[in-house]
């Protein structure tokens, strides 16, 4: 099959691989492609492969290596104007409410059709 050169795509930042898994089908769901990355500095590595090629990071705010706003900070050389989708266990949501429209918050666990209206609103902005 060929690939569509208008599909959506995102890349996916969890240490944990069983939630880099569900996130990436409910993004299949909605008809996008993933890339994952088990760590900040593995996001790196394909940032800087990759470059202009992902309209929506989803980024774990706790990982080993470096913290999702490390991540995040980072990846905006290679990746300055994508909106992100912060994930966590712990409600991190009033640090990102009044801060810039292309940062969401996500509170884990979360339902599917959460993560999906927040992604679709992410990439329609």
């Amino acid at each position: 099959m060929a690939k569509m050169e208008n599909k959506k795509r995102a890349l996916v930042i969890d240490d944990e691989e069983a939630l880099r898994d569900i996130v990436t089908e409910v993004l299949d769901m909605i008809d996008m492609e993933s890339a994952t990355a088990s760590s900040g500095m593995d996001a790196l590595k394909i940032a800087s492969n990759h470059s202009n090629q992902f309209d929506v990071m989803v980024i774990d705010m706790y990982m080993p290596d470096l913290t999702g706003e490390e991540t995040y900070e980072k990846l905006k050389e290679f990746y300055p104007n994508c909106p992100v989708l912060f994930i966590s266990g712990l409600d991190r949501s009033e640090k990102y409410k009044i801060s810039d429209p292309k940062i969401q918050f996500l509170k884990k666990p979360f339902a599917v059709k959460d993560l999906q209206d927040a992604i679709n609103e992410l990439i329609n902005k």
